[in-house]
């Protein structure tokens, strides 16, 4: 640089110039001095050489204490010597994170490399700031981008990566939480402190774990009237540069009905896997259960009053029963009657079960009733329904011991679900009708709510919980179940919407009886078992072990065949689909299904004859001769 020669000036030339010079420097420090950030030059070995006001307030130093002070005393910053040496170096300026001796505070913290005035050696520009200064809200200055970040559903958002404040927030912040922007804006713990307490370490992990790649996290938050919300944040991390820290971009968008449906899926494949797994065990069980039951049975009448075996088999018959009832509670979920859909107002059922309940509340409850008063008719078994929601009153009122209340909604609803899905679980997208149980009680804590409906699950009314659920689901319907502190707990049923114009088949009366039984069963113990006591009851009695044996059985048949008792699970060809097959040849013969299963949706058939009957395994000789007596009118002669 060349120098100033002042022999070339006249003393009035150097005078301006210097009261030029002192005016731009005047001018320049005034600027400096009014900036909300911290500025300080400092040289190579870290003295402070000057410093703005912002910078003095952050360090709470005087002129004088600040001249004595070194930058590496003053502020705790991590390898500040390869920072140093990297910004001395001409390296890019970076954002840091950086502390104050002994105090909580975290600032942020900016170092630049440049040349002195005199160009003979290296100094640094250190800008300071504290994250509350930084979090203000960024203007968009395009009109057009404005309105395309607003009108978007998401909220989009940006976040100081270091400390959590807010940058940036849209204000579609609003209607997913309740509150407008500065909210969110106006504490850097706001942000965070939405989320649900027990999310909040998941939460944490995902975003120490941000990268420059799109990544997501799904969470729970809270709105301003504490009710719980789920959203999915996507977002990415954008590394420091000239125009700021680094940064956490991303959109956060409610999925809250997503949510409660995938849970509602998931539930219902464990139930549903649960189920076939009970079915295959008790299918066993109860075949072993008939044969000592039944064989005990013939043993007891054919011993005199006096006899000292009686005794023993007592005790036999009674182990059987009562492992026959711990096999039902097994399958309880899917032991239960086929259900008899039809059109039929649901305002009505809620109604008629309110007013019965209103008769027996107790005066610290109260019952609230919101009716849909447009609502289409409902396609469902109207008792069944009536059952499900008595379970549920009667499981609102125990979750209320010292009162509370019980709120009853109808409503028209759409469920959207993926096809592949739909089909899977039996479900259809479209148009429902549902009906909402809320009670003020107690919630449910997390683990309560996953295994709510598996059988054996809670020590106390379970299997009413269980038949809530098989009952729903087997007329189509799906079960949502929401439990939050101080909101109590929600179930809503879902139920299909009945078709314009549908109508309800009358039942057919049943035939005259008459003497001849086809048995179909693969367990030899069972099927003699069942011969030997229908011959003696006077039947006349045709056997076999599987369909196809029984397809050549009754074809050789001359006569009438006038009941076929076969179990619904055969070996190839199941019981239905050979009823369905002998009832197009036989359309007088009346069908009769043994099953130690629960799984009765076979069952439902429309091409199954006329006066079905099922008997679930395992059952007494009384009861079969019972179910076969009703079917048939009267016993044969």
């Amino acid at each position: 640089m060349e120098r100033f020669d002042q022999t070339r000036w006249s003393a009035r030339d150097v005078a301006r110039l210097l009261s030029l010079v002192e005016s731009e420097r005047d001018y320049y420090q005034d600027m400096m001095e009014a900036l909300p950030v911290g500025l300080a030059v400092v040289s190579e070995d870290l003295s402070i050489l000057a410093a703005n006001g912002a910078f003095r307030r952050l360090a709470g130093l005087s002129p004088g204490e600040l001249a004595e002070t070194r930058l590496d005393t003053l502020l705790e910053i991590d390898d500040l010597p390869g920072i140093i040496g990297k910004a001395i170096g001409g390296g890019p300026p970076e954002w840091l994170a950086a502390g104050l001796p002994g105090g909580p505070r975290s600032l942020r913290l900016g170092i630049h490399g440049f040349r002195s005035w005199d160009g003979e050696r290296r100094e640094l520009l250190v800008a300071v700031a504290d994250p509350g200064d930084l979090a203000q809200p960024v203007a968009v200055e395009n009109p057009r981008l404005r309105e395309l970040i607003e009108g978007l559903e998401p909220a989009v958002w940006e976040v100081d990566a270091a400390t959590g404040a807010l940058l940036y927030l849209s204000p579609r912040i609003e209607p997913l939480l309740g509150r407008p922007v500065e909210h969110w804006l106006g504490s850097v713990n706001a942000w965070a402190a939405r989320v649900h307490l027990e999310d909040r370490h998941w939460v944490e992990a995902c975003y120490h774990a941000a990268s420059a790649g799109s990544r997501s996290c799904e969470y729970r938050v809270l709105a301003a009237d504490g009710s719980p919300r789920w959203v999915r944040d996507t977002y990415r991390l954008v590394a420091a540069d000239q125009t700021g820290p680094a940064r956490i971009q991303g959109f956060t968008l409610e999925i809250t009905t997503e949510k409660l449906r995938r849970q509602a899926e998931a539930q219902s494949q464990k139930a549903d896997a649960l189920g076939r797994l009970s079915s295959r065990v008790v299918h066993e069980c109860n075949n072993l259960l008939m044969i000592v039951g039944g064989y005990g049975e013939e043993l007891l009448q054919g011993l005199p009053e006096e006899s000292p075996l009686r005794p023993d088999l007592d005790q036999i018959l009674t182990a059987s029963q009562r492992l026959a009832v711990l096999t039902q509670q097994l399958v309880s979920c899917s032991r239960l009657p086929a259900p008899r859909p039809q059109a039929f107002d649901l305002n009505r059922v809620v109604s008629a079960l309110a007013e019965k309940l209103r008769e027996v509340l107790r005066p610290q409850f109260s019952l609230v009733t919101h009716l849909d008063g447009a609502l289409p008719p409902t396609y469902a078994d109207p008792g069944q329904v009536a059952e499900v929601l008595t379970i549920l009153f009667a499981r609102a009122l125990r979750a209320m011991p010292e009162g509370g209340t019980l709120t009853i909604e109808t409503a028209g609803t759409e469920i959207a679900l993926p096809t592949r899905e739909a089909a899977a679980e039996g479900l259809a997208s479209g148009a429902r009708n549902l009906v909402r149980v809320h009670d003020s009680g107690a919630p449910m804590d997390t683990e309560e709510q996953r295994r709510l409906f598996e059988p054996f699950a809670h020590e106390t009314h379970s299997e009413d919980l269980v038949d809530v659920y098989g009952l729903v689901r087997q007329n189509g319907g799906d079960v949502w179940v929401s439990s939050e502190p101080g909101q109590g707990t929600t179930f809503t049923i879902f139920l299909p919407r009945a078709e314009e114009g549908s109508a309800v088949a009358a039942a057919e009366q049943p035939e005259p009886v008459a003497p001849t039984v086809l048995i179909v069963e693969d367990e030899m113990g069972i099927r003699e078992l069942m011969k030997k006591a229908l011959s003696r009851e006077g039947y006349r009695i045709l056997e076999a072990s599987a369909a196809e044996p029984a397809l050549k059985v009754a074809a050789g048949h001359a006569g009438e065949i006038h009941l076929l008792l076969t179990d619904v699970d055969l070996p190839g060809m199941a019981g239905p689909e050979l009823a369905a097959r002998l009832g197009a040849v036989r359309p007088r013969m009346k069908v009769l299904f043994v099953s130690g299963t629960g799984d009765h949706e076979a069952l439902r058939s429309p091409d199954l004859p006329p006066g079905t009957g099922f008997l679930q395994k395992p059952f007494t000789l009384a009861a079969l001769l019972s179910k076969i007596t009703a079917l048939l009118g009267t016993l044969p002669e």
